[in-house]
């Protein structure tokens, strides 16, 4: 699961069989067990977040400081 808790500017498409949201601005999203910042990002509702520029993603086990980060909210796995 993935909440997003900021963004300086945001648009959301809505589509037939699923949203996209894309945030711009000190973007911050909350996880079931961390946080994640970026600068940017595109957000398709319940499968994936691509994260774009100084991505920290935060969670009990880990430290993930990249560029860029693909997060996969299916598999629950981000790659760098």
């Amino acid at each position: 699961r993935l909440d997003l808790d900021h963004a300086d500017l945001l648009e959301v498409l809505l589509g037939a069989t699923q949203d996209t949201t894309i945030a711009v601005g000190s973007v911050a999203f909350r996880t079931e067990s961390g946080t994640i910042a970026c600068d940017s990002a595109t957000w398709i509702r319940g499968k994936k977040a691509i994260l774009r520029g100084s991505v920290i993603v935060e969670d009990k086990v880990y430290r993930l400081l990249a560029d860029s980060v693909d997060y996969d909210l299916l598999k629950n796995q981000a790659v760098a």
